[in-house]
């Protein structure tokens, strides 16, 4: 009897420290890295992250071509009747537009015929020109084309951290699933392993009984043990499969369809070795946040919008004066000349103002910029403050878990030394079955409850990166 007692005592000892271990030959091994670069390249998010920010270049490059696309235009009028050529008129010019709003502009220009009105007359074989228009007044230091470009061009910036938050987000709702599903498959090995214990003590005991060397009470004991841990292990298997089907949920192919992935595969293990550094990290989140955090960004950059807006508004208060200088010559700069004498003789030179008599449009408009600046920046102050906050909280649950999956390390430890010491009573006819079971139910509880901690420790960092706006590395 003492030798039957002691072997089981031995198999449960080796059940134990075991469990969960599989072999590495015939183990498939779903890293959260591949998951997140699975995520990263197919996810329908992922892609429409990378949509908004093409997008966004697209919208710079429409301003820049707006504002800064060199034009060359040719015009021709003819007007010939009754064999007689009335007149014929041929415009052909360049305009190219710079960054410091003045317009460069090149042209060729014929006008001949019976019926030309003699300002417009020209030699017959035409003349060239090329000259400047400067503003000097409003449009000096910003006008609408470099205004339009610069705000297309924060626009990508913003569109950028959008990208950010976005796949952010995604990230840490991947980590989450994975976590959970982390969770739910050991609770379901513990189960399992607490089923094979259950039904090996079982049959165990029935033999004992008709041997008639234990009471029949321990086998209804040892049988009601058993159908309790079968309810559970089947109730935490269909928890794990539909955890790992929620997770599922984030794999795509290429090709745009749902991932099919092996039902075979098992989470990573939990490391340890990461939670000394994981609990020092509020400070720099909290830096990284206040320069980095996608909405931060999103913010500051509406900011810069609009005080684009702001410098318009200044400039609509300035008269509009544009100086005009152009050198002309016959032909196609046939008898062009550079000497002082020819170019005061040979240009044609303008200028024109405007100035608004009354200025409530720009003031209004100077009004609603500083108003809008003054909302954002009370947008940008609180939600600067909500985050920051938000870390602090997701770093003080981080080191709270951190504390907690050390304290229940210990307890499984001590809960494996107790559950052993009252297997080795029992083979020592010192001990009860209804010991040995509590001491093996209380100990798959504590791994339970462990591999909860160290799912939700993980789910605590997963919080504090999403929450400091940095992207999770993997």
């Amino acid at each position: 009897m003492q030798k039957n007692k002691f072997f089981v005592f031995i198999c449960l000892f080796c059940y134990f420290n075991s469990s969960g271990q599989t072999s590495p030959d015939t183990t498939k091994i779903l890293k959260l890295v591949d998951v997140y670069n699975i995520v990263v390249a197919y996810h329908p998010v992922a892609k429409q992250a990378d949509a908004l920010v093409r997008l966004a270049t697209f919208e710079t490059q429409f301003a820049r071509g707006l504002g800064f696309d060199p034009k060359i235009t040719s015009e021709l009028q003819s007007k010939t009747f009754a064999g007689k050529e009335y007149y014929r008129l041929w415009d052909n010019f360049l305009k190219v537009p710079t960054w410091f709003g003045a317009e460069i502009k090149a042209g060729y220009q014929e006008a001949y015929g019976s019926f030309v009105n003699p300002e417009n007359l020209l030699p017959r074989n035409g003349f060239s020109s090329i000259g400047i228009t400067v503003p000097i007044g409003q449009g000096l230091l910003l006008d609408n084309r470099r205004a339009t470009l610069r705000q297309a061009q924060l626009f990508q910036k913003i569109n950028d951290a959008e990208k950010t938050k976005i796949i952010n987000k995604l990230f840490f709702e991947v980590s989450k699933n994975y976590w959970d599903w982390y969770f739910k498959y050991n609770r379901f090995k513990q189960q399992e392993t607490g089923i094979q214990l259950a039904e090996n003590r079982y049959k165990f005991v029935s033999q004992r009984i008709e041997l008639g060397e234990e009471p029949a009470i321990d086998s209804t004991e040892a049988l009601i043990l058993l159908q309790n841990r079968l309810v559970a292990y089947n109730q935490a298997k269909l928890e794990m499969q539909n955890s790992f089907l929620e997770l599922c949920n984030h794999l795509w192919t290429k090709d745009g369809q749902a991932a099919e992935i092996d039902v075979d595969f098992v989470p990573e293990k939990f490391s340890y070795l990461e939670i000394s550094q994981d609990t020092t990290l509020q400070e720099s989140m909290l830096q990284y946040a206040n320069q980095y955090h996608p909405e931060i960004l999103k913010l500051n950059y509406k900011i810069n919008q609009l005080q684009i807006d702001r410098k318009m508004a200044i400039e609509s208060l300035k008269p509009t004066i544009n100086l005009s200088y152009s050198y002309i010559a016959k032909g196609i700069f046939s008898e062009a000349k550079t000497n002082a004498d020819y170019l005061l003789n040979n240009n044609k030179f303008g200028f024109d103002i405007q100035v608004p008599l009354v200025f409530r449009k720009e003031m209004a408009k100077m009004g609603i910029t500083k108003v809008k600046i003054n909302r954002t920046d009370f947008e940008k102050t609180y939600t600067t403050r909500v985050i920051n906050t938000e870390i602090i909280q997701n770093s003080n649950e981080l080191k709270n878990t951190a504390y907690l999956l050390n304290i229940q390390n210990k307890l499984v430890r001590n809960y494996i030394t107790l559950r052993n010491g009252e297997a080795e009573k029992f083979a020592n006819g010192e001990s009860s079955l209804f010991l040995v079971n509590t001491r093996e139910s209380s100990l798959i509880e504590s791994q339970i409850k462990l591999a909860e901690l160290e799912s939700k420790y993980k789910k605590s960092k997963a919080s504090l990166w999403y929450s400091s706006g940095k992207m999770i590395e993997w």
